[in-house]
Order: structure tokens, then sequence, then C-alpha cells
């Protein structure tokens, strides 16, 4: 059911126009708040009516605070946590609170007609995503989250309306039996167990500790697919304990203690390994700075585990390219093998660049240079490229293919980040976040840059690095860094101009092929 239409529909059960002069219901639909500033400015009237307030669209909205503060305690400890810290909740989040408050909503009607609150439920529609109603319960709960903060304790957990317990066994079994009751077809014990685990405030180790251990560990994903498919309450549950589930996977993924307990794991057996592998995947190119350290010996792991590692390494694919070839000229001849051997393994066409620039560098014994040579040559037969482009002609293809935002360049486009790797004064191999509304263009100034470091006669990298810049500042987001910019890098402009004409008309061709019209007034400007 929509704002507008919750606000509305229990003035009609409350019978007002039977209390209320008619003229004050003459509209059937509220006009109802869509930003924070009107909502508080509401909330505030309602407020200073000391509970009392005359107007039936003020009547209506203390109700509605009131559902609201009589549902929340109840609510999952991750969307209470984002309700306080005022948050934008997901529409999956903004649908379960409205259900929330729905029931919440004809408990109050109900007590005041007289009649048993489950005839009044069951009216509740879906909020659709980006519409005016999910807009204005998003702003409603921002200007409520100050007079909840706080409200329900620590949310630990009466979750059963006694004392409280201990969160992780208790999880343990609502886990367990939210599955069991979904397969043995009891849809609303599932739900009541789903709704339980939600309540339990988990931390995300916790939480995959819980589902790891369980006996429904192989095919819980298969579960939750089912459940999402059933009619009534199941179906939101399952959704919501999916999307917790998706969290706990990220944060885990990426955790170095992890990633280290899986890398060992992998040489303990057939099952662990399956599972370590799988971890492994999930934490794809974080990862691979950990299984460097064993395919060179450093860091005090077992040399058993090191063939273990390439063949995870191959296995993982895509996402391990770009760091492993970031290392390549840091490695010692014996381990530049051995990562070549892995990117030929791979076939991904992004380390082409990589693996020429180490053949250019002069630097190699005739070994090594055989095995490079043989993974270059490996991933670039089946591609495209020309039999004899240089190392910067590959840069700058690579390069164009950024600019032109070629997606399989980029692993999680959804993603508020994506990783530039790069190797550090040390000579360790590191990451910085990159935004990604600009990190195709910071990548296709790296690319840029590298072939004007060897071919600086290139005069189209100079071109493509201008532009990726241009493009670069316009589409970073308000308030938001750039870390690969560094502080003492001058105005985008500074640099086309510093170039001259002869470098600033492809950049002037470039943006009217695209239509890019805040690129052509960059150029034409400089």
């Amino acid at each position: 059911m929509s704002v507008t239409r919750l606000h509305n529909r229990f003035a009609m059960l409350l019978l007002l126009p039977l209390l209320l002069p008619a003229a004050a219901w003459a509209q059937p639909e509220t006009q109802m708040p869509t930003t924070v500033d009107q909502w508080e400015n509401v909330i505030r009237q309602v407020e200073q009516a000391d509970g009392q307030p005359r107007d039936p669209s003020m009547m209506m909205t203390g109700m509605l605070i009131e559902a609201f503060k009589q549902t929340f305690p109840d609510l999952p400890a991750n969307l209470k946590r984002k309700i306080r810290q005022g948050q934008t909740l997901s529409n999956a989040e903004v649908n379960e609170l409205g259900s929330a408050m729905d029931r919440a909503f004809a408990e109050q009607v109900a007590s005041q007609m007289g009649v048993p609150a489950d005839q009044l439920e069951g009216g509740f529609e879906q909020i659709e995503r980006g519409s005016e109603d999910e807009r204005s319960i998003q702003s409603f709960v921002k200007a409520m989250a100050s007079r909840v903060s706080g409200s329900d304790g620590q949310g630990g957990a009466a979750a059963d309306g006694g004392g409280p317990v201990d969160p992780p066994e208790k999880a343990q079994q609502r886990w367990e039996d939210f599955v069991h009751y979904a397969r043995v077809a009891r849809p609303e014990l599932a739900a009541g167990s789903g709704r339980k685990l939600l309540q339990i405030d988990l931390e995300a180790a916790a939480l995959m500790r819980i589902i790891e251990r369980s006996p429904y560990a192989e095919d819980y994903q298969q579960d939750l697919r089912r459940m999402r498919q059933m009619e009534g309450e199941i179906a939101e549950v399952a959704a919501s304990v999916g999307e917790a589930i998706e969290r706990a996977q990220l944060a885990l993924a990426r955790d170095p203690e992890r990633i280290a307990e899986a890398i060992r794991k992998l040489n303990e057996g057939t099952r662990p390994r399956i599972h370590a592998t799988r971890r492994l995947k999930e934490a794809g190119q974080y990862a691979v700075p950990q299984m460097l350290e064993v395919i060179a010996g450093t860091g005090g792991w077992e040399e058993a585990l090191r063939s273990l590692v390439v063949e995870t390494l191959v296995q993982m694919g895509r996402p391990v390219v770009v760091p492993l070839a970031e290392s390549l000229r840091v490695l010692s001849p014996v381990d530049q093998q051995t990562v070549a051997r892995i990117l030929a393994r791979v076939g991904y066409p992004v380390a082409m660049p990589y693996l020429k620039t180490l053949l250019e560098s002069g630097e190699l014994s005739s070994d090594v240079r055989g095995v490079v040579k043989r993974a270059y040559e490996e991933i670039a037969d089946p591609s495209d490229t020309p039999a004899d482009a240089d190392a910067a002609q590959l840069w700058y293809m690579l390069g164009e293919d950024y600019y032109a935002g070629r997606s399989s360049l980029i692993l999680e486009p959804e993603a508020e980040f994506n990783l530039r790797w790069r190797i550090d004064s040390g000579g360790e191999l590191v990451y910085q976040q990159i935004p990604t509304p600009i990190y195709e263009e910071v990548m296709a100034m790296q690319s840029a840059k590298r072939a004007l470091e060897l071919h600086g006669g290139l005069s189209r990298s100079l071109s493509l690095w201008i532009a990726a810049n241009f493009r670069r500042a316009n589409d970073l987001p308000e308030g938001v860094r750039d870390p690969s910019y560094g502080e003492r890098m001058r105005s985008p402009r500074y640099y086309a101009t510093l170039a001259g004409p002869s470098h600033l008309e492809p950049v002037v061709a470039r943006a009217l092929n695209a239509k890019d019209t805040p690129l052509l007034l960059d150029a034409l400007k400089a």
C-alpha cells in the first residue's frame, strides 16, 4: 500500500467522517511530504500539539508516528542500525518497514474500533522503486531517526519475548528452522524463524559461521531462491535474509585473516579445499597479495601450498589478472615464469601490455624470456591484436578500451569503488579504491601514461590522457576524492593548454564523435 493510501486508509477505518466535519476530508488523497524538511515540520507540529492535534491530517500523521515507534523495536538489527544512522534504505527494506507499519496501524485502529486486528490486515501494496511514495517514506524515516535512537536498548535480543539470549547459539537454531520449515512446506513457520534470525544483531563473521556449520550449507542459495518464489510473507523474509547474507559475504570476503585461513585450508583435503576455493573466488583480487606470498615463498607459508595456490589462481580467472600482471616487474625470475604461465592459462587479453613491457625490458634471462614470450603468444593468438604491436601500442589500445567503457574491464560496475593496482615505493603490490564513476577514466589515463613512458612520440596517447583527464574531472561526484590524482597535480585544463593545439585537435574530434558536450567545451577553452 502506498504511503498516501496507508495514511488515508485509516481515516476511513476510524469512521472519522462521522466524528469530524465532512469538509475536512473532501480530498480523498492527502498530499504527503516528500522531503526530510517537510516531514520535520509536520512531525514538530504533531509533537507541539501534545498528542492532541485537531487537524485530521495531523491526526493521521500522529498515528503514522506511533506506528513507526511501535514497529521499530521489532525490526531486524541491520535495518534498525541503518535507520538510526540516517542511511537510505533499499526498496526491499522500505517495503519491509511499510508492511510492519501497516500491521501496527491495523492494531491501533482495531483497538479503537473494538474489532480483531486481523480483520484489518492484508491491505499492504508493494511500494515501487523510485516512486514518490518511496521518496516520502525514505524522508519520513530520516526525520524520525533521531527520535528512535537508542529506543530499544542495544538491540541484542529479547527476541522471543523473554530475557537476553546467546545470539550465536540462538541464531544457529533460527537459521536451521528457517530452512527446515521452508523445505517441509510450512512457510508461515519459516517466515517466523527468519524474522527472529534477522532480529539478532550478528557480525558478518558470526552469520557466515552459522550458515557454513549448518546441514544446509551446500544448498542454502537454492533454498532462498525457492522461498522468494513462494506466496506470502516468506518471500519478503527470504529476500531480507538473502540481502543480509550478501552483505556479510562482501565484508568477509576481503578480510585478510579469512583469506589466510582459506589459503591454509587448500592443503587440508578435498572437501576443505572446495570450501576454501569458493572463499578465495569470493575474495577475488583482494586475495592476490597473500597468494603471491605463497608463490614467492615469503610470509612463512608451507611449500606444499604453492602448487595449490597456482591452480586456485587459474580457477579464479579474470579478477586476478591485473594484480598478477602488475606484480610481474618486481617478482624474482622464477616467480615471473610462474605468474606468466598463470596469465597464459587464464587467457585474458588485458595481461598483454604487461607481458610485452617485460619482454621489451631487456633484463630477462633466456629461460624467463622464453616463458613470457610463449605466454604472450598464447593470449595474443585468439585476439585481433596486430602481430607487430609493441608495448606502447598495446598500452594505448588498452587505454582506448578503458575510455570506451568496455564492460569486461570493470569487475564491479555496481560497486561504489573499483581497484587500481600499483607497485608502491617499497616494491609492494597495493591498491587504491577508485570511485566507480571515474574508474574508466583513471585507468585510461594510467594506460596512456605508460604508453608515453615507453614511446614519448606517441602523440595520440597524450591526446587520450588529456581527454580522459577532462572527463574524469567532469564525472567525479561532488564531495568525492580521487586518490589517484595527487595533491601536486594541476587542473586538467593546465595540462591541456601545455600540450598545445596539435594534441587538442584529436580531443575536439573525439568529443564531436561522441557528442560529449562538456569535453568539447573543455577542449575549446584550452
